[in-house]
C-alpha cells in the first residue's frame, strides 16, 4: 500500500473521530455558551483536517448519486472551498458524505431523503418505525399536491422502558411542489423526505434543513386555513413567547414589483400569532409544528401585530411509557 493511500486513510479516520466528537455540540441539552464554544472548536478542527488532498478526493463525489448532488452540476459546479463548509455541516449533523445523504443548494447544506431516513431508523433506541401516506391531492394546475402522512415508532429509553410515540399531532398534511409530469411515486418520495425531517426534529429537538435539487428551496409549510378563532389566554405582549407551535401560514404581499413577496405567520398553542419575512425562520418552523418553541418578538406598528426576532426549538419533554400510554395504538 502506498504512503499516499495510508496518509489519506489516516486523515479520513481523524475526520470521522472529529465529526463524532463535536457533533454532540448541536444537542440542545448543552448550555448555549458551552455548545457554541465546542461547536466552534469542531468547525475549526474539521477545516484543518479537510486539506487540499482530501478535498481533491471528495470533489470526485460531487454531482454523483454515490456521493452528493448540487444545484450547479450544469453550471460549472462549486469550488472546493464552497463545498467544504457544506461538508463540515453535514458531518457535524451526522450525515455521510457518500450515498446521496445531503445536497448542496445555493451553497448551503440540505438533508436529503436517504440521509434523513437513515438517521431516523438508526436513532438510538428507536424500533418499529412505521409510515403511512394518503393518495396525493393535486392542485388544479398540478404545480403542487397535498399528502397526509403519519409516523409511529417505539423508543426504548436508557432504563429499558418502551415508549410509544407518534409524529405530532397524529396526522399531518404536507404541501409538495410538483410539475405536470410528476407522478404519485415522485410526490410520495418528496413527502417522505419532509416526514423524516419532521420526525428527526421531534426526536432531537434540532431543526435539520431538508431539500433536494429537484425541489424548490422555498418549501411550502403545512397547509392551513385562516383561523377565525380569537387568541386564548392573556393579551400578548412584546418579549419572549414560549409554547407549542401549532400552525405555520404563508401569506402573499404586494412588493410593488411584478412578483409577489411572502411573509410567514407562526401560532403557538395559546393562540398568539407573530409574523416574519425570514425564510430561515420559516424553514425551521415548518418542520417544528407540534414542538415546544421559544420566540423573541417585538410589537409591530399596528395594535396586536408582532414581528419575530428569533426562533428556537426547545428540548422535547419526556414521553410516557408504553404502559402509561395505552391509548396510543401501534399498527
Amino acid at each position: 500500500m502506498s504512503k499516499d493511500i495510508i496518509t489519506l486513510e489516516s486523515k479520513a479516520q481523524q475526520l470521522d473521530e472529529a465529526a463524532a466528537k463535536y457533533s454532540a455540540a448541536l444537542s440542545t441539552e448543552k448550555s448555549p455558551f458551552t455548545a457554541a464554544l465546542v461547536l466552534a472548536q469542531g468547525i475549526k478542527a474539521l477545516r484543518g483536517l479537510l486539506t487540499d488532498d482530501i478535498m481533491n478526493e471528495i470533489m470526485a463525489l460531487a454531482d454523483t448519486p454515490l456521493g452528493f448532488m448540487t444545484d450547479k452540476k450544469d453550471k460549472g459546479g462549486y469550488a472546493p472551498k464552497e463545498i467544504k463548509d457544506a461538508i463540515i455541516e453535514a458531518s457535524l449533523r451526522g450525515f455521510r458524505v457518500a450515498g446521496n445523504e445531503f445536497n448542496i443548494i445555493a451553497s448551503r447544506f440540505y438533508g436529503a431523503k436517504s440521509g434523513l431516513h437513515r438517521k431516523v431508523i438508526h436513532f438510538p433506541g428507536l424500533t418499529d418505525f412505521k409510515e403511512t401516506f394518503s393518495v396525493p391531492k393535486f392542485s388544479q394546475s398540478r404545480d403542487g399536491a397535498i399528502v397526509t402522512a403519519k409516523a409511529t415508532w417505539i423508543l426504548n429509553d436508557k432504563d429499558g422502558r418502551a415508549i410509544r410515540q407518534e409524529l405530532f399531532p397524529g396526522e399531518r398534511e404536507f404541501a409538495i411542489r410538483s410539475n405536470a409530469g410528476s407522478g404519485v411515486d415522485a410526490i410520495i418520495g418528496k413527502c417522505q423526505r419532509k416526514l423524516y425531517a419532521a420526525v428527526l426534529n421531534q426526536l432531537q429537538g434540532i431543526v435539520t434543513p431538508d431539500g433536494e435539487i429537484d425541489d424548490s428551496i422555498s418549501t411550502e409549510a403545512t397547509v392551513v386555513t385562516e383561523s377565525k378563532e380569537k387568541a386564548q389566554g392573556p393579551e400578548p405582549t412584546e418579549g419572549t413567547w414560549e409554547g407549542k407551535l401549532t400552525k405555520v401560514e404563508r401569506k402573499p404581499y404586494a412588493t410593488g414589483k411584478e412578483e409577489e413577496g411572502w411573509y410567514f405567520i407562526l401560532t403557538i398553542d395559546n393562540g398568539w400569532r407573530a409574523s416574519t419575512l425570514s425564510e430561515s425562520i420559516h424553514e425551521q418552523a415548518e418542520i417544528a409544528v407540534g414542538l415546544d418553541v421559544r420566540m423573541e418578538v417585538k410589537a409591530g406598528k399596528s395594535r396586536g401585530n408582532f414581528n419575530i426576532e428569533s426562533f428556537e426549538v426547545l428540548k422535547p419533554q419526556q414521553e410516557k411509557t408504553a404502559t402509561e400510554q395505552d391509548d396510543l395504538p401501534m399498527e
